[in-house]
């Protein structure tokens, strides 16, 4: 199943570039996403999201739900949001593998507001360096 779940992000936390945001997302990269958390903060509870074959026989709506329910858990846990792909995830349009290019540390995107261009090499890498490797296998694992 090929539905994909709008992500509709407003809020006041400093640890945003933007303020309001909105990305679509499929079922996958949330599993894509839950893989890259887990592996670079080992010791952080992410969560785990239901079993994929029993969210593939749910509805949409309830799939949905189960995807917000997760998300909510995630943005709470303050380590998590320093994590990049977390916030490449919620608040950029990227594709997930670039994403995960993100995390392993071989691109440098960042979310930016197109009215306020941050300048070049202020990114994650420079703040929190390369700490994720073989994501690039987990994103395959997740297709």
């Amino acid at each position: 199943s090929s539905t994909s779940f709008s992500i509709k992000l407003s809020t006041s936390h400093y640890a945003f570039s933007l303020k309001r945001s909105s990305s679509i997302r499929t079922l996958s990269s949330f599993y894509t996403l839950a893989s890259i958390l887990r592996s670079q903060h080992p010791y952080v509870n992410v969560g785990s999201l239901p079993v994929r074959p029993w969210m593939y026989l749910q509805s949409p709506v309830t799939r949905a739900e189960q995807l917000a329910a997760w998300l909510a858990n995630v943005v709470v846990e303050s380590q998590l949001l320093s994590n990049r792909a977390l916030h490449l995830f919620l608040q950029t349009n990227l594709s997930m593998e670039r994403i995960v290019e993100n995390a392993e540390g071989v691109r440098d995107d960042q979310v930016v507001n197109n009215s306020q261009q941050k300048p070049p090499g202020d990114g994650f890498k420079v703040l929190f360096g390369r700490s994720y490797r073989g994501s690039k296998a987990m994103l395959h694992d997740h297709l």
